[in-house]
């Protein structure tokens, strides 16, 4: 037989109620960076856990945009500015990456196709579809 991998931590109630409670935790923590000082919330911390799920996803758009939220916040104490470009394609940002902190790349200019009628592709960001 094989061995289950996918067992739940959370099958004892007081097991549940404390991962939860670490979740809101957590979720308080989070919201007392500076970074969502003038952010108004409608939901609270409790209501956000109960409608999460078991399995923890980190999505790669998540640690790019606390990397730019850093650089922007750095340079924004430094009363300073990011310059940056537009690329269209991977090898333009390999060169650009040499001498920009920051690259601007479109969502319609990420998932083209580059074809005479310019017709996009799939975009494939990690944002769900509404």
């Amino acid at each position: 037989m094989a061995a289950n991998n996918m067992v739940n931590p959370a099958v004892d109630p007081e097991t549940e109620d404390e991962l939860f409670n670490q979740e809101v935790e957590q979720i308080k923590q989070w919201w007392s960076d500076s970074r969502w000082r003038h952010t108004k919330r409608t939901f609270t911390p409790e209501q956000i856990a109960s409608k999460r799920g078991n399995l923890k996803i980190e999505y790669p758009g998540n640690a790019q945009s606390k990397k730019l939220w850093n650089i922007l916040e750095n340079r924004f104490q430094n009363k300073d500015a990011s310059y940056t470009y537009g690329c269209l394609e991977p090898t333009m940002v390999t060169q650009m990456a040499k001498y920009l902190d920051t690259v601007y790349v479109s969502g319609w200019q990420s998932s083209s196709t580059a074809s005479a009628s310019d017709e996009p592709g799939p975009d494939l960001a990690d944002y769900p579809y509404v």
